[in-house]
């Protein structure tokens, strides 16, 4: 049986908002790339690892207080549902932020170096990120799609979307890869980090969904980049 085109297609208004959730990627993005390439030549560091890690912060604090003041959310968009989070949940949450922490502050006692990149890539990208990702796009996709399956679609969705944003540091790369004497091609450095962003994607997503809520997915995001990098 041939099954019409229509049925195959997403709906009208998850097209809607899958699409002006794209848009805001896009826009996002392309905010961050310019207002990290005048902090790259303001800011000239001898280490330049120091001075990559440094502009990062700078660039996803400022875009990120830019955000809010645009959109200003109401926790509950973002998936900080607090309140409805159990005395366990709680407690969890308050245990895994506590020892995340505590790893990345002892870092400077094996490497003072080592303090900015952690902060830098378990502290900032993961709560941007995921802010961003499994709570305001979560929540806009979600509400799009028929509750039966609203969940799965919108974990698949933001998974997908989640590992090509990472294409968008592209700028960054192109900055980086000569300062240290990389011969890596950019593309495939492009190509492992929208791997690795499904990876993420799909174990954030999952606790997201799971819990309803973005605290752990934060925690799952920030323990990757700590280990796994």
């Amino acid at each position: 049986m041939t099954i019409p085109a229509a049925h195959l297609s997403p709906p009208p208004r998850l097209r809607s908002r899958l699409l002006q959730f794209v848009l805001v990627l896009l826009g996002v993005q392309a905010l961050r790339a310019v207002v990290a390439w005048p902090l790259w030549s303001l800011l000239r560091l001898a280490d330049h690892d120091l001075r990559s890690n440094l502009i990062s912060v700078l660039s996803f604090l400022i875009v990120g207080a830019l955000l809010w003041l645009w959109r200003r959310p109401a926790a509950a968009e973002l998936g900080l549902h607090w309140s409805r989070a159990s005395r366990r949940e709680r407690l969890v949450y308050a245990i895994g932020a506590g020892l995340l922490l505590a790893l990345v502050l002892s870092s400077v006692t094996l490497d003072p170096g080592l303090l900015l990149v952690n902060i830098h890539s378990v502290l900032i990208t993961p709560v941007f990120e995921e802010l961003l990702f499994r709570g305001y796009g979560w929540g806009q996709l979600e509400a799009a799609l028929s509750r039966k399956r609203a969940g799965l679609w919108t974990w698949l969705l933001t998974t997908a979307l989640f590992g090509l944003w990472h294409l968008g540091y592209a700028d960054h790369l192109l900055r980086l890869l000569p300062l240290h004497g990389e011969t890596a091609s950019p593309g495939l450095v492009l190509f492992w980090k929208v791997v690795i962003g499904v990876a993420v994607g799909f174990l954030a997503g999952w606790v997201r969904w799971r819990t309803g809520k973005v605290y752990g997915a934060v925690l799952v995001h920030g323990l990757w980049n700590l280990f796994g990098r």
